[in-house]
């Protein structure tokens, strides 16, 4: 288990007052070399504008994607990422990983993954071979150079749970999965939680997971938490160009902002956040608060400045919130590049 800190908010300022030249000077290379993606395409449609944007970034920054991986039980969501990674690619080579058990089973009452996989199923069906999560992570860990992997998590952390439960193997020579991720995984980028503290649905669904790998990750954690992704409102673009040009983000993005009339102006970036910071961070857009995070009894999480290796973004004091929101939605309206 974590150990619980009860610290007053009086003590938490003092802490945060002694260490704030350390969150101002704050500077945290994340430099994606090649990326593995775990989302749980599950309760919310971000997902969906998030890989977009992973896609369309990856194809245009030459960043190779090694593998996506899915954080929850259910078919319908991982023949989803299937079907965006067919439709950015041409192909069905990059491999898809499932949690062996513990993923989520929740889908979005918006019920875009059947919708989805009603429509563009077909490109899919019978081409992409499911694999065990956690073994599929060791297996490309294992054949990357060292440090040279950003994992972007914008699912449960149930397939990081299990990849770092896999023991040496002192027979074979093999490493176990917490010693393969500190020797090959230069950042691990976290969508969930809520800083400096604050209670997150990612966070308290599944806190078994969440406790156990931020607690035992052997690197650097970067947590985009969903205060971020609260203010930057995005997807009206997509919205307003779907019947002219349908495709399977703008579809989604269509069905589920007319099931929710909240998001008329444009739906919230809580994994896009995360997918920004970690394959464009010369954008400047954050600042990084170094610490490390303490999940509590009931599930919410606090800070605590004194940790090592974990770090919260915030806006950057000069951050254009309008140029983030457009900086997203450019991404997300990206088309396959010819020749995929």
């Amino acid at each position: 288990m974590i150990t619980l800190i009860n610290t007053s908010k009086a003590c938490y300022a003092i802490l945060l007052l002694v260490f704030l030249p350390c969150i101002l000077r704050a500077q945290v290379l994340i430099e994606p070399k090649a990326i593995i993606v775990d989302a749980d395409m599950g309760m919310d449609y971000d997902d969906v504008g998030a890989l977009a944007m992973i896609h369309a970034i990856a194809q245009e920054k030459q960043i190779p994607i090694l593998a996506t991986m899915c954080s929850s039980e259910s078919d319908a969501s991982f023949n989803n990422i299937s079907i965006i990674n067919h439709y950015f690619t041409g192909k069905d080579d990059i491999v898809v990983g499932v949690p062996s058990l513990g993923g989520s089973k929740d889908l979005s009452a918006q019920e875009y993954q059947k919708m989805m996989y009603m429509k563009y199923g077909s490109t899919v069906n019978g081409k992409t071979k499911l694999h065990n999560a956690a073994n599929l992570y060791y297996k490309v860990l294992s054949a990357q150079p060292d440090s040279s992997i950003t994992i972007i998590s914008i699912g449960y952390p149930v397939n990081l749970h299990y990849l770092l439960e896999i023991a040496a193997d002192n027979k074979k020579g093999t490493p176990s999965g917490r010693e393969l991720v500190m020797k090959k995984v230069a950042s691990l980028v976290q969508m969930g939680g809520q800083y400096p503290s604050g209670s997150e649905p990612r966070f308290m669904k599944l806190s078994i997971y969440t406790e156990s790998v931020f607690q035992k990750w052997p690197g650097k954690i970067v947590f985009a938490g969903r205060e971020l992704g609260d203010k930057i409102r995005t997807g009206k673009s997509l919205y307003n160009s779907a019947l002219a040009k349908p495709s399977p983000i703008r579809d989604v993005y269509y069905k589920c902002m007319n099931y929710t009339p909240l998001d008329k102006d444009g739906h919230e970036s809580w994994d896009q956040i995360a997918v920004l910071a970690a394959m464009m961070p010369e954008l400047n857009f954050f600042n990084f608060t170094p610490g490390k995070v303490i999940i509590n009894e009931d599930a919410s999480n606090s800070w605590f400045p004194t940790g090592k290796g974990q770090y919260y973004l915030t806006f950057a004091p000069k951050a254009d919130l309008k140029l983030i929101a457009n900086t997203i939605d450019t991404w997300m309206n990206k088309e396959p590049k010819a020749g995929k």
